[in-house]
């Protein structure tokens, strides 16, 4: 709009015309027109949509409308929290350990003495015999009975002690073996050995044996099945008879003997009062399959949350040490591993507990047998450690687990996705044509492309069925394209390490309608679309995220070679005609158009008042079109117009109380001329008012 100052200008310029040079005259009188400008204004492409960002243009600077909507997108219904049956077993308790070292008992001459002096009966004799002979020969024997030296000496040993109640107070074995050694270390050779263990709580025979040879300075080992079997920690060891070959020439020392080692080996208990050693007391591994996984068959997830829960009930008086361990679930290579310490049950108390563990970012390995899909792998452990206390335990006592996943929820799946088969149907509104106002816009070529974004791991069909725009007048057209409405064209997978989603278009042909369906300036689109992913043949290596989807976004290219009816082209400016003091009957504004497009307009201009007046005026005729080079199509030179806007009397009043006017042209091109648009073209408008002063002598 132009400034105070240029209006100014213009009556002092009218001033000086008016006295520099004054004649007289009789009888002068003369009507001069005085021009000032109300409001002006530039219309470009820009003015033709309200929103510029669906204009777009080239390096040559054409428009073309664009309209770019994303139609719905496709998930998969893979990452549903995983479900597997709860594992609940009772576990008794598989094997009992018990670990005895060896116990050494020596029976020497001298304690043989010893016992056969306390005897007080005919073996006395003998104990005293073997006292005076310490360090002499056998033969010395002799001289003390006076009669020549047997041939054998037979005598009892009786009973000797052995306690194992540092290890254990009593067991009832299920397996294992005690090995009984007898190594002579007497100058004599031992001919006759007969000796059986008891248990000292009920004095009953564990093992016995009878007539055992053993060469001087040589061992016996016999070995005994315990299985079935009730052991105490004290044990009685009973020689009742041991037979010597006598050699008259053998020294005897007091300090030689028999010596009997007794040895436990392999032994599993029943039941046992003792100190155990450290073990596994249950050892498990399971390997339990996803439940209601449809046709999927997963090799591999990522888990997004939830976690493993564990109770444990136990009845074992004993600190029971639980390990889980699933060494096909890791995170950086390092196995899901969580433990926990089952307190010490008591009589008739069982106790419990439960362990937790998240499963959050860590990777399932679903390939385990037998079917090798939809199968994760888990390994219990129950043990005992070492505490130095003697405790009961027992074959009977029990472990109850119950370990069942919690909302495990995967935010990445790999294997054999299924597949999906499809089909949809919505519509979409937009604004982007209807807004064009215009009685008729025909474009020369109108380009349509399905744009489809795949962050799924599965390649897959995309067929746009039906595609059908309405207007707000009920007119329909329904898009024809052989190539394009119809047809099925295939979209590659997205791939992964690292995760790219891929993009496939298919763009519409030449042999179409689609002009069409534009130039009813539709403000509705309906669609239906077919999608297919996955199916046969299998391809175990499909993937998706939580986050993927398949994205088809429907583009529409509208470029402006059009030929146009009624296509308006608007500007809505602020004035102020208070400040030109109009001072008349009446008149008419003037509007200067420089008019840059390539087709001529109707003017018409719309004052509003500040009570809600409004006062049209309308051009008494067209703006010409500006001159169009015709090799390149082009607007050459931009057509001067003036155009004269006729006002009364009655419509002044209105005018001079207006706050806004709309400068609106309607352009028209010439019957089936197509003509295009560029970015530079414009047109100024510069609307003037004039007044007719009366002056007279």
């Amino acid at each position: 709009m132009y400034t105070n100052i240029i209006r100014y200008s213009i009556f002092t310029l009218f001033g000086l015309s008016l006295f520099s040079c004054r004649k007289v005259f009789d009888s002068a009188k003369w009507a001069p027109e005085i021009a000032f400008p109300i409001a002006y204004t530039s219309l470009t492409i820009d003015n033709l949509l309200a929103d510029t960002a669906n204009l777009k243009k080239d390096s040559a600077g054409f428009y073309s409308v664009v309209y770019k909507q994303k139609l719905d997108s496709l998930s998969l219904d893979v990452l549903k929290p995983f479900n597997a049956p709860p594992f609940f077993q009772n576990f008794k308790l598989d094997s009992l350990r018990l670990e005895v070292p060896s116990i050494i008992q020596s029976f020497t001459l001298g304690q043989i003495a010893d016992t056969l002096i306390a005897n007080k009966d005919s073996t006395s004799l003998l104990g005293l015999g073997l006292r005076f002979l310490d360090g002499k020969p056998l033969s010395a024997l002799e001289a003390i009975t006076r009669t020549d030296l047997p041939p054998t000496l037979e005598f009892p040993l009786g009973q000797i002690p052995i306690s194992l109640n540092q290890f254990f107070q009593s067991a009832n074995i299920r397996s294992g073996q005690m090995v009984i050694t007898f190594t002579n270390k007497l100058p004599l050779k031992v001919i006759g050995l007969d000796y059986e263990f008891l248990n000292s709580t009920t004095n009953s025979v564990l093992v016995s044996e009878q007539g055992l040879t053993i060469n001087v300075n040589s061992s016996v080992t016999k070995t005994y099945d315990l299985a079935g079997k009730s052991v105490d920690g004290n044990l009685n060891v009973n020689i009742p008879k041991l037979v010597l070959e006598t050699v008259s020439t053998a020294i005897i020392n007091l300090s030689d003997g028999l010596e009997v080692s007794v040895a436990f080996k392999n032994l599993q208990v029943e039941s046992a009062t003792a100190v155990f050693p450290d073990q596994d007391v249950i050892v498990d591994n399971q390997s339990p399959a996803l439940e209601n996984m449809g046709d999927l068959e997963l090799k591999e997830a990522i888990i997004e949350d939830g976690g493993l829960v564990m109770d444990v009930t136990s009845t074992i008086q004993d600190s029971i040490f639980i390990t889980c361990r699933m060494p096909k679930t890791t995170q950086n290579g390092i196995p899901l591993l969580f433990e926990g310490v089952v307190p010490p049950a008591t009589s008739g108390n069982n106790t419990v507990i439960r362990l937790e563990a998240s499963m959050k970012d860590y990777t399932i390995n679903l390939s385990s047998g037998p079917d090798y899909f939809n199968r994760f792998v888990y390994e219990f452990k129950a043990r005992v450690k070492k505490t130095g206390k003697i405790v009961s335990l027992n074959l009977k006592d029990s472990i109850v687990v119950n370990v069942r996943l919690n909302d495990v929820r995967p935010r990445y799946v790999r294997g054999y996705l299924g597949s999906i088969d499809t089909s949809f149907a919505s519509s979409l509104t937009t604004d982007i044509f209807s807004k064009i106002q215009a009685q008729r816009i025909e474009p020369e070529q109108v380009k349509i492309s399905l744009n489809v974004e795949n962050g799924l791991g599965l390649n897959g069909n995309v067929n746009l069925k039906t595609l059908k725009a309405t207007n707000a007048k009920s007119e329909s057209v329904a898009a024809i394209d052989p190539d394009f409405i119809g047809k099925d064209f295939t979209v590659n997978a997205a791939t992964n390490p690292p995760f790219k989603v891929v993009n496939t278009s298919l763009t519409s042909g030449n042999n179409s309608n689609l002009p069409q369906l534009v130039s009813i300036l539709p403000n509705k689109l309906d669609y239906s679309v077919d999608v297919k992913v996955g199916g046969l043949p299998k391809d175990t290596n499909s993937f998706v995220f939580n986050t993927s989807k398949l994205k088809p976004e429907l583009h529409i290219e509208m470029p402006l070679k059009v030929s146009v009816l009624g296509l308006v082209l608007k500007d809505t400016l602020d004035i102020n005609p208070a400040e030109l003091g109009l001072e008349t009957k009446g008149g008419a504004l003037k509007l200067l158009a420089y008019n840059g497009f390539p087709f001529s307009a109707s003017i018409k201009t719309t004052f509003y008042g500040g009570e809600g007046d409004v006062v049209v005026l309308r051009g008494n005729q067209a703006m010409q079109a500006a001159e169009v080079d015709p090799v390149s199509g082009r607007v050459s030179a931009v057509k001067y117009s003036k155009i004269e806007l006729p006002y009364d009397a009655s419509q002044l009043s209105n005018i001079s109380k207006s706050k806004k006017v709309i400068i609106e042209a309607q352009f028209n091109t010439p019957t089936d001329q197509k003509v295009k648009l560029y970015a530079d073209y414009h047109t100024q408008l510069t609307l003037t008012g004039f007044v007719a002063p009366k002056v007279s002598r």
